[in-house]
Parts: C-alpha cells; structure tokens; sequence
C-alpha cells in the first residue's frame, strides 16, 4: 500500500506539473496573439510599447517593464513607455544604453530557447552594476530598435519567462521597424509633392 501510494503521488505531481506547464503555454501563445493583432492595427511605435509593457506587467506580473528606443539624431534612449514600478533603479539608463551599443541582452538565461541572443551579467556590462531585471535588444534581421526592460515580481529573484521575453521583444522590433519604414516612406512622398509644387510654381 505504501509504494502504491508513493507512486500514484509521483505521477500526481507529474501531472500537476504538465498541467501546468500546459496553462503556460497557452497563456503565451495567447500573449503573443494579442500582441499580433494589436501590432497590425497601431498607428504609433509609442502605442505599441504601451500595449506591451502593460501587458509585460498585467500579465506576467513584472514588477516594472519599460520600452526604450534611440532618440531621431540623437545619443543615449529615450523612453517610449512604462507600467508597474514608477520609478526606475539608477543604473536602468545605463544599461539599456550598454546594450543599444552591443546589441546584447542583460540579465537573461543562457542559452534562451527562441532565438540566439548573447546575454551577459550586469557586471559583465558594466563593472560595479547590480542588474533589478532583464534588458532584450529589440533585434530584427536589420537593426536593434530598442530595449525592452523588465523587472521581475519583488518575490522573485529572475523573471520566469525568458523565452516569451525575447518572443515579445521580436515582435516589438518587427513593428517599430515597420512603422519606421512606413514614416519613412511617407516623408519621402511628402518631399516630392514639395518638389513638385516647387516646380508648378517655377514654371508658371
């Protein structure tokens, strides 16, 4: 009775944990779909990384996430939206900054499953800095359009999701740099009907 009860515990627990990983799953494809449909619908890069810091916090229960992006002509980051936490740790800018110039990430697992992004400590980064979470390139095939930070819930000492971190940060490269092409493209378009114009009016 015992070893039947020891191993119809062992196999309980088993189940529990697929179960739960099941649930896991699911709940990050269903992150992940939002965050599609929303993408194909925004009209501005800063209501995309409201949508995905809300959701970073609302649904993953981050302590803090933030979205950053390389200011037009501009050094450093600039910001584009925020959610949980209010207030930033010190060496948050500098990291985000550190990893803009290396394209690397801070603070995750390796190696991460879901794509190959170099991750190093924060000490490795910056001698003497104590990471409060996970700093992911915002990495497309062509450029890094931002960092995406998240602090992990304050019972926990690292975040639980690495992979649907990098899934999420994928996706919010994939529209920034969709809606920089489009603005782009739109610019261009707005400098020939100057030109032409300009040239209406010479001619006449």
């Amino acid at each position: 009775f015992l070893l039947i009860a020891l191993v119809a515990g062992r196999q309980t627990d088993q189940l529990r944990r697929r179960q739960r990983a099941a649930q896991r799953r699911q709940m990050e494809l269903e992150l992940l779909n939002r965050l599609s449909s929303r993408i194909a619908t925004a009209s501005s890069p800063a209501e995309v990384a409201a949508f995905v810091v809300q959701q970073v916090t609302g649904v993953l229960g981050a302590a803090r996430a933030a979205l950053y992006v390389r200011p037009a002509n501009a050094a450093g980051a600039r910001c584009l939206a925020s959610a949980g936490r209010p207030k930033p740790s010190s060496c948050e800018e500098a990291l985000v900054r550190w990893v803009l110039r290396e394209g690397k990430a801070v603070g995750l697992p390796a190696p991460i499953e879901g794509g190959p992004i170099p991750s190093v400590t924060a000490a490795e980064a910056l001698p003497g800095v104590v990471s409060d979470g996970a700093y992911v390139p915002l990495l497309t095939a062509d450029s890094l359009e931002g960092v995406l930070h998240v602090v992990p819930p304050d019972d926990r000492a690292e975040f639980s999701h690495p992979a649907l971190l990098v899934s999420l940060a994928n996706l919010a490269a994939a529209s920034l740099e969709h809606q920089g092409l489009e603005e782009e493209a739109s610019h261009a378009a707005a400098l020939r009907e100057a030109d032409k114009l300009k040239s209406t009016l010479v001619s006449s």
